[in-house]
């Protein structure tokens, strides 16, 4: 549903039931130390969002909302030891329900009367498992009441960008927060498969030329050549965390017939 405020302001509400059926990738097993549940079933859920989008005349435009979303029946992996040996394995099964709502915003601004516009796109996220649904196993122990693993807390794109006739950039900082790559928290294992992915942030430069038929493009991705990385890996091309692109540079040319 959505409601006009005014000619260029708008408040929504959306509402949608989501299915996920499992797939090869799910049970697939690879790796000797990963087991997956034979019991394994779909994902369901639902999310919600409440917003307000518009403009201010032609200098300001903005996106404000708030979510919620209920993640039911999530599959995911963690860290299990079995009762008759020290061995810890990883085990991927439903692991249960978890909630996760927060805030999302993006707005722009074009600065005085220039071709240059600042624009910035924020994201806080809270993901918690409120139910463990695995039984005979030590997972509600180990998970309830954690974060849900690939969500980090906040995200964060920023940066400035400029419009000519011709000539078009952008200078972008990424910002992503700590965040956990299994359902237990794992802080740190020896084989490096699962625990915390860290904070990191990068820099990217883009720009483009138009003329007549042709289109120049070529950019920096990576500026500062940040170290850091967003994956863990159990198989290939791991296993052990997946290292990100140094600092990279490109050059392209179009030409339109």
């Amino acid at each position: 549903m959505s409601y006009k405020l005014s000619e260029l302001n708008e408040l929504y509400l959306n509402y949608s039931r989501n299915y996920r059926g499992i797939n090869f990738t799910d049970i697939r097993v690879d790796i000797p130390f990963l087991v997956v549940d034979p019991n394994i079933k779909d994902e369901s859920g639902f999310n919600a969002d409440l917003g307000i989008r518009g403009a201010v005349a032609d200098k300001y435009q903005f996106d404000v909302s708030v979510f919620y979303l209920s993640y039911e029946d999530r599959i995911g992996n963690t860290l299990v030891q079995t009762d008759t040996t020290i061995r810890t394995f990883t085990y991927r099964t439903n692991i249960g329900n978890a909630s996760i709502f927060g805030f999302e915003s993006y707005g722009e601004a074009r600065i005085f009367e220039s071709p240059f516009v600042a624009f910035a796109n924020f994201a806080w996220i809270y993901s918690e498992y409120t139910e463990i649904l695995v039984e005979g196993t030590n997972l509600g122990d180990l998970v309830e009441g954690n974060r849900v693993e690939l969500a980090p807390e906040i995200n964060l794109k920023t940066g400035v960008k400029y419009k000519g006739e011709n000539l078009k950039g952008s200078l972008l900082l990424s910002y992503v927060s700590e965040q956990f790559s299994d359902a237990a928290n794992t802080e740190r294992i020896n084989s490096g498969i699962e625990g915390v992915i860290p904070a990191y942030m990068i820099l990217d430069f883009a720009l483009t030329y138009n003329w007549k038929k042709y289109t120049v493009g070529s950019g920096i991705n990576n500026i500062l050549d940040e170290q850091y990385f967003s994956r863990r890996a159990a198989g290939y091309p791991g296993p052990g965390l997946i290292p990100s692109q140094p600092r990279s540079f490109y050059l392209t040319l179009e030409v339109r017939f």
